[in-house]
């Protein structure tokens, strides 16, 4: 074809340009592997969500998009284990098989994670709602 005196290279578009390949990297497909690994990254490792990224060769922009309830579902696991075993401690509670372990923890950082993630705090006053 021949367009203003000028061949029309092949698989060219009307206006003579090339037809342009999408750029970027081909679209991220998560697989049930690649969500478990995502998952013990935070709760085994803490791992932040940039870290995930890195470790996963993803963006973080990618991580969220494709794995937001893998990164909630850890992230709500660890503040349960957290607070769980400050209870525990607290209330010098039963050993469970296999979560001995919870004796040893630090009362201090068990409170700053409590306070810092979950927005625990001391209460100001307490009321005994007319108790004597």
């Amino acid at each position: 074809m021949v367009l203003d005196g000028k061949p029309k290279p092949k698989g060219a578009r009307p206006n003579g340009k090339r037809p342009r390949r999408p750029p970027g990297r081909p679209p991220h497909t998560p697989t049930e592997e690649s969500r478990r690994i995502v998952e013990r990254l935070v709760t085994v490792l803490g791992a932040t969500h940039d870290q995930v990224a890195a470790v996963m060769g993803l963006s973080r922009t990618t991580v969220h998009k494709h794995y937001r309830a893998e990164l909630r579902r850890a992230a709500l696991k660890v503040d349960v284990a957290v607070a769980q075993t400050f209870v525990r401690k607290m209330l010098g509670g039963p050993v469970e098989e296999g979560d001995a372990n919870w004796r040893q923890a630090d009362s201090a950082l068990l409170r700053f994670y409590l306070v810092r993630r979950l927005g625990w705090h001391k209460p100001t006053s307490v009321d005994p709602g007319g108790v004597t």
